[in-house]
């Protein structure tokens, strides 16, 4: 299995089981209660019935309640709404890793997580059909509070000022002439969508290729508000390289900076450097190990010297 693909799995089958526990208690009290199920048969939502009668009304005034079989479909609700809901709460954001686009410089990804942050899942809009999990949405209409929001709240970390609108779109368009999976434009009975595809799937419905992590919205946030680009990029590449498969955790790892290199597509080591001491204490640990090794000098004898190597992990909490 994919590094990638494993952290995303381990974070769905977490929310499968806090809502399986859901269950379970509602059972044991015999408290009343729905199950939401996506296409996939995995368990989106669990309400009891005392939650429904709680849930506001839209701005339809209809109100959405599951144990009222005329609630309005998904499809139909306010989509500003929807987001409106899915940020009010921590959720894990999908941010793409693909080499052959991160390693691209005039990719931002402070601009890319904003936009990720504001998107929609395919769970709430369904024109492309449930078979369509490795993508997120954004509708047109929306795009231009969506580029205000961001230019208020990005700060440049030169300049310590947000950024202008007028910049905002400048990255968007560039995104768009990339004509890279991660960012497309779609239509939709006539509407205008941005499609952001993160990952791919197979037939099926399962995650394939892996070319993506997931960070929460809180640290993403934190991340596009007051990081370079290039901090979150080096951020996102670390989540799964210190990602260990077999025990399903973060562990200490040593990455070199020729890998970040490699992966970022920049050769400056002192800009890979101060990105990467950047992120200490926040968001990843830093450990150096120092331990003497013999070499061969350009003369070909041999030297002892102390060499330097450093250890990263992710903060979780």
């Amino acid at each position: 299995m994919n590094i990638r693909q494993g952290i995303n799995d381990l974070i769905v089958s977490q929310k499968q089981n806090g809502l399986q526990r859901k269950i379970e208690l509602c059972e044991a009290r015999e408290v009343s209660y729905q199950v939401i199920r996506d296409s996939f048969g995995n368990i989106a939502e669990v309400i009891t019935e005392e939650e429904a009668k709680a849930v506001p009304v839209s701005t339809t005034g209809t109100q959405r309640n599951p144990f009222d079989k005329s609630s309005e479909p998904v499809e139909d609700q306010d989509e500003e709404e929807l987001e409106e809901q899915e940020q009010e709460t921590v959720w894990y954001v999908p941010i793409p890793t693909r080499k052959e686009f991160i390693s691209n410089k005039s990719v931002d990804y402070r601009i890319l997580g904003g936009l990720m942050l504001r998107s929609n899942s395919n769970a709430q809009f369904d024109f492309l059909g449930m078979n369509d999990r490795g993508r997120r949405y954004i509708m047109g209409h929306r795009m231009d509070k969506i580029i205000e929001e961001i230019a208020e709240t990005t700060i440049n970390p030169k300049t310590k000022k947000p950024l202008t609108k007028s910049a905002v779109s400048k990255h968007i368009r560039t995104l768009k002439k990339l004509g890279a999976r991660e960012f497309s434009l779609g239509n939709w009975n006539d509407k205008l969508y941005y499609n952001l595809q993160f990952g791919e799937v197979d037939e099926d419905g399962n995650t394939i290729g892996g070319d993506f992590v997931t960070i929460s919205s809180e640290k993403l946030r934190a991340l596009t508000e007051a990081y370079s680009s290039l901090s979150i990029k080096i951020y996102a590449i670390m989540l799964w390289k210190c990602w260990d498969n077999k025990n399903k955790c973060y562990k200490e790892t040593h990455i070199p900076y020729e890998a970040l290199i490699e992966e970022t597509g920049i050769s400056n080591r002192e800009t890979i450097h101060n990105c990467i001491w950047a992120l200490e204490d926040k968001f990843i640990t830093i450990r150096t190990w120092k331990r003497r090794e013999h070499i061969l000098d350009s003369n070909g004898e041999v030297r002892s010297v102390i060499r330097a190597y450093n250890y990263y992990n992710i903060i979780e909490y």
